[in-house]
């Protein structure tokens, strides 16, 4: 609803000094919103982890980066978080938006200006990217306990069609005339919504997810297999969690807001 209204706001706005200052409020408030994001998911990490066996780290912190990141200066991308399981390494990239309700209100008019679907697609790529450039960047000694690297993207919003429509992308995207050097596997990364990020966490569900996305991401490349290959992608990447696990809500517990 919020990005409708902005998108109301663009359209009925007068003149392009008018929707330039809408544009800059509205890039105030998004920016409150990530930071208040991030800020909920570092928290919410730090109530389930903070106890268990499970390990994460928030890479804005450079205390915590100095202990993940060969180079942790503020000018080397990175993701958000890392979280350590038994098994896997999840490199954690957070988003407020996708991109996807942003305000279509410009007219696409010079082939030198791309069309704002392009901005989308460009904001995950980047976010992917950002994954790939964490997990290259990692410390000897995490890489050194040759656990399993797996990509997050957790979006402040609705995920339904989008990780299938990426997905699409990025399997075409082999042809390196389209575009190259994504980095990316099916079965080795997904996109996520919060409420589901928040389930697999508080349900303790990340490896379960994981594998289950790996199971899935193979059948990607058999081409032997009777479904198309839309089928397939949107099998590996439209996955949700398995709901009849325990969730703790002790994180909602009023206590711990005291």
């Amino acid at each position: 609803m919020f990005y409708q209204y902005n998108q109301s706001l663009l359209k009925n706005a007068i003149g392009e000094d008018e929707k330039n200052n809408i544009e800059k409020d509205i890039k105030t408030v998004n920016d409150q919103i990530g930071k208040a994001y991030e800020s909920y998911i570092n928290d919410c990490l730090d109530h389930y982890f903070k106890k268990g066996k499970s390990k994460y780290y928030d890479l804005e912190n450079e205390e915590r980066r100095k202990i993940v990141l060969k180079k942790y200066d503020n000018n080397t991308s990175r993701a958000d978080f890392l979280i350590e399981t038994d098994n896997y390494i999840f490199v954690i990239e957070c988003k407020n938006s996708i991109g996807l309700r942003d305000p279509f209100y410009k007219s696409y008019i010079h082939p030198k200006e791309p069309h704002p679907l392009f901005s989308t697609w460009n904001r995950l790529t980047g976010s992917f990217n950002q994954c790939f450039k964490t997990e290259k960047n990692l410390s000897e000694t995490f890489l050194n306990k040759k656990k399993k690297i797996f990509y997050m993207v957790v979006v402040n919003e609705m995920v339904i069609a989008e990780p299938a429509v990426f997905g699409m992308c990025v399997y075409y995207a082999k042809d390196p005339l389209f575009i190259s050097n994504l980095n990316l596997t099916f079965g080795k990364f997904s996109m996520v919504s919060l409420p589901v990020f928040d389930y697999l966490i508080a349900s303790n569900s990340l490896e379960e997810f994981a594998q289950t996305c790996e199971e899935k991401g193979q059948l990607v490349y058999n081409e032997s297999d009777e479904n198309t290959l839309f089928n397939r992608i949107c099998a590996a990447l439209n996955i949700m969690p398995n709901v009849n696990k325990r969730y703790d809500t002790s994180f909602w517990s009023e206590k711990e807001w005291q």
